[in-house]
């Protein structure tokens, strides 16, 4: 299956350390599955980018994917970061970065999504 994948989305998520990487491979490859879903939306990603990556070099691998079901891009932007917040170990340092990169871009989703509600019909 080929997902797609947001950069945004995909930057909303505080990256893996190389090592971390390579023991999240490596545990993969070993049980020779995925046991966690890619959560996709519309086919792309929201969730599991790293392990998408590991499924690209690695396509012989069982996995699954979970569609989930979002209103709209603001409303998966505020799944992926509440969803990041509660179960990564992060830094006070990432968790203040993801907080208001997450911020950031729901306001600016906000303020494209209204705009026309806001222009002068003068």
């Amino acid at each position: 299956m080929k997902l797609r994948v947001d950069h945004e989305f995909e930057t909303k998520i505080p990256p893996l350390t190389e090592e971390e990487f390579r023991n999240l491979e490596q545990s993969i490859l070993a049980a020779g599955e995925m046991y966690s879903p890619i959560i996709v939306w519309n086919g792309t990603v929201v969730d599991g980018h790293n392990r998408y990556n590991i499924l690209k070099k690695h396509p012989e691998l069982k996995y699954s994917v979970k569609e989930m079901e979002f209103a709209n891009r603001g409303e998966a932007l505020n799944w992926i970061c509440r969803n990041q917040l509660g179960r990564r170990n992060l830094t006070p340092m990432q968790k203040k970065y993801l907080i208001g990169s997450c911020m950031k871009s729901l306001e600016m989703f906000r303020m494209m999504y209204f705009a026309d509600f806001f222009e002068d019909d003068d």
